[in-house]
Order: structure tokens, then C-alpha cells, then sequence
């Protein structure tokens, strides 16, 4: 089996926003925690991160 991985690398002044809608949230949170901690490890700063919580993912675009 052939994998295919990429390399993220950051500088760390980077900020980010991470976009969760509260519908269904034993399942996005997970994803969100998911999404810090690789945004951390890869060198990003807790300090850049966003995180913005609308009611459901119709309203996703709105923001």
C-alpha cells in the first residue's frame, strides 16, 4: 500500500480559526480537541487559536 503523508510546519505567529457548530457535539468536540492539539503540536501557539461556535452547520457560510 502506497501512503501519501504531508508535512505541516509553522512559525507560530500564525492564527487560526476553527469553526464548530454545536449540533451534534459529542462528535464535533472531539474533532475540535483533535484539531488543537495537532495545531499545537506542529508548533502552532494555543495563544493564535480561535474558536468560533455557531448553532448548526447551516450557519457555517454565515461566518
Amino acid at each position: 500500500m502506497k501512503v501519501i503523508e504531508g508535512n505541516l510546519s509553522l512559525k507560530g505567529d500564525e492564527k487560526i480559526a476553527i469553526i464548530n457548530a454545536r449540533f451534534n457535539h459529542i462528535i464535533t468536540d472531539r474533532l475540535v480537541e483533535g484539531a488543537k492539539d495537532a495545531f499545537i503540536r506542529h508548533g502552532g501557539d494555543e495563544e493564535n487559536l480561535d474558536l468560533i461556535l455557531v448553532p448548526g452547520a447551516y450557519e457555517i457560510p454565515l461566518f
